[in-house]
């Protein structure tokens, strides 16, 4: 519920921000856009790369198999070649695990600093309009600031 009602919200700040000035609701939908498609790639392929390491990881198939026939491994003393496997699997698991590590950082920080980007951007291109003349500063009762308060500032 709580996202559909962010969702609903957004489209309509959107939408009110189109028909109070135009150039600010469109560059206030070029950046919502990069910030859903940034988002979206980092999404598939950290996903990807998730899918890819569930694919390498046999480290579990291969500890089962050491339980199971442990005796018999003690018996032919093969537990050096179980230990270079299972290292073998996990290294490879490892470097996964870096390349997901990753993306879901940009994830993170794209989450984290996208208020603080829109602000800059609302902020920055409302200034640039006062000072070309689009709009006046004291008769829109501080339309910046009021597009600034959707984002929770």
């Amino acid at each position: 519920m709580l996202m559909l009602n962010n969702l609903v919200a957004l489209i309509a700040c959107v939408i009110l921000a189109f028909v109070k000035c135009w150039p600010s609701g469109t560059a206030n939908f070029i950046m919502i856009t990069l910030f859903a498609t940034g988002m979206w790639i980092a999404a598939s392929i950290v996903s990807k790369n998730i899918a890819k390491k569930s694919n390498m990881d046999k480290t579990t198939e291969l500890s089962i198999e050491v339980f199971e026939h442990a005796q018999t491994i003690q018996l032919l003393t093969a537990e050096d070649y179980f230990v270079r496997k299972f290292e073998e699997g996990q290294n490879a698991v490892k470097g996964q695990e870096k390349k997901t590590a990753i993306y879901k950082a940009i994830q993170f920080a794209l989450t984290q600093s996208y208020v603080y980007f829109s602000c800059v951007t609302t902020y920055g291109f409302g200034a640039l309009m006062i000072y070309l003349g689009y709009i006046n500063a004291i008769g829109n009762k501080c339309i910046i600031r009021r597009m600034g308060s959707d984002y929770g500032l």
